[in-house]
């Protein structure tokens, strides 16, 4: 499939391929400290409820067990590193327009603000357990409700399971996109459709030039041909940024930018008509494979984040309604296995 070509004015033309995207894309440091962040801070606040509900026993058992949730108070900063991270990367979306992005953004924030509070609420208890010895903080003083902080713990879960479930679309529908271009019999159908898939969500298509194109007229209607050249040029850069931070999030990083390379070859292959059309279907079933597979992985990782979070939900009205302790420690002590067994699984199926 030949490369899209984008009309210039004075009657240039700019191509736009997939060789456009590769060098754009960096590891984003930000998304392995978010990840390791959530982890600990998920698993963080399941010990602090713990400890509160192991509040309830008999003073010599309880002195053992709360020594185990004093960490707990590290969600504070963890929650703060969250609301950063999150912010960090709204900052980014919005630089390239990236609205699907922004939106990540900000339901990431709201959970790391929601999260926040309760960390900050757990740690007054947990601090006036530390420095005098008996229960002085505003849950104990009767001056906050205990429902707050299990309040916000619940809202907090709740904003996650909202990501993980528009996560989980995104991922489902690339795969099954991929699945159906791999079950094509006819090569010529199979690259024909595979090519359409990888221009869509890696380069840009006709109609995203033209919408570049209105953007500029509208925008800077008495810009001279050479000024709408360069703004063109930065459009066209953060359009591509924004197609590649997208598809990162269906398939992950690593393979993101392993596809980018391997089809802008095949690309100028098809081009040159160098490449056999049997070896040329071959390559892109198997780079639509590796795109299904890993976009799979991350439904799995965006379903098992969803358990978590239910679990937790289950767990914190188990506490506020007064169940058996033995109870809600366990779905707590379920729901921190599962964030941390999450955050493992995230790290090895999908780069």
């Amino acid at each position: 499939m030949a490369s899209i070509e984008m009309r210039a004015l004075g009657g240039h033309t700019q191509p736009v391929t997939f060789q456009s995207l590769v060098g754009l894309s960096k590891t984003d440091a930000t998304q392995l400290t978010s990840k390791v962040t959530g982890a600990t801070r998920h698993s963080l606040s399941a010990l602090a409820e713990v400890g509160y509900g192991t509040n309830r026993w008999p003073k010599g058992v309880s002195r053992t067990v709360l020594l185990l949730n004093y960490p707990s108070i590290l969600a504070v900063p963890l929650s703060g590193l969250s609301i950063a991270s999150a912010y960090g990367d709204g900052k980014e979306a919005l630089a390239i327009d990236d609205k699907e992005g922004i939106r990540d953004a900000l339901l990431s924030g709201l959970e790391g603000g929601l999260s926040l509070g309760e960390a900050l609420l757990w740690a007054d208890f947990w601090v006036s357990e530390i420095f005098t010895g008996v229960d002085v903080g505003l849950i104990s003083a009767g001056m906050v409700p205990i429902g707050i902080p299990l309040g916000l713990g619940e809202a907090a879960a709740a904003v996650g399971i909202a990501l993980d479930s528009i996560g989980l679309h995104r991922c489902y529908k690339v795969s099954q996109e991929a699945k159906e271009i791999i079950a094509k019999d006819n090569e010529e159908e199979a690259i024909e459709e595979g090519m359409e898939f990888f221009q869509k969500n890696l380069s840009l298509t006709t109609d995203d030039l033209l919408k570049i194109e209105e953007k500029i007229d509208q925008k800077h209607p008495l810009a001279t041909d050479p000024e709408k050249a360069e703004i063109r040029k930065v459009e066209v850069q953060k359009a591509l940024k924004k197609k590649f931070a997208q598809f990162k999030r269906r398939v992950g990083n690593k393979t993101a930018k392993e596809v980018v390379k391997e089809v802008s070859e095949l690309e100028r292959g098809l081009k040159a008509d160098s490449v056999e059309k049997g070896k040329a279907a071959e390559k892109i079933r198997t780079l639509l494979s590796e795109v299904e597979k890993k976009s799979f992985r991350k439904s799995i990782a965006h379903v098992i984040g969803i358990l978590g979070a239910v679990i937790a939900i289950v767990g914190i009205v188990a506490l506020a309604l007064g169940a058996p302790l033995l109870l809600y420690t366990l779905l707590f002590l379920i729901a921190c296995i599962i964030s941390l067994g999450r955050f493992v699984y995230e790290r090895n199926a999908i780069k």
